[in-house]
């Protein structure tokens, strides 16, 4: 989940935190409105990441979607979508039901 802009080189920007790179994307405007919004990850791979850069860059991804008003929803990596999909489906069903 390595996403970059201009204003945002994520590989640049690891080693301040990610409390401070939340704060850069809210000073660069970087920070959508996602209210009410369920966000998925597919396919988010460690693949040429330190361990301590991929906990970092995790961190942020869950603090950006937490303060744009999202939320997370963790797929394990190893997940196929249509398995992930039963999952989730079967998850609301016993937390709606």
């Amino acid at each position: 989940m390595i996403n970059e802009t201009k204003n945002f080189p994520i590989p640049e920007l690891v080693a301040l935190g990610p409390e401070q790179m939340l704060k850069r994307a809210k000073e660069h405007g970087l920070l959508v409105p996602l209210n009410d919004y369920r966000v998925r990850v597919y396919g988010a791979s460690t693949s040429g990441l330190t361990p301590q850069t991929w906990v970092v860059v995790k961190k942020f991804w869950t603090i950006y979607f937490s303060a744009a008003g999202a939320e997370l929803i963790r797929i394990p990596p190893n997940a196929t979508p249509d398995a992930s999909f039963r999952a989730l489906t079967n998850q609301y069903r016993l937390v709606h039901a």
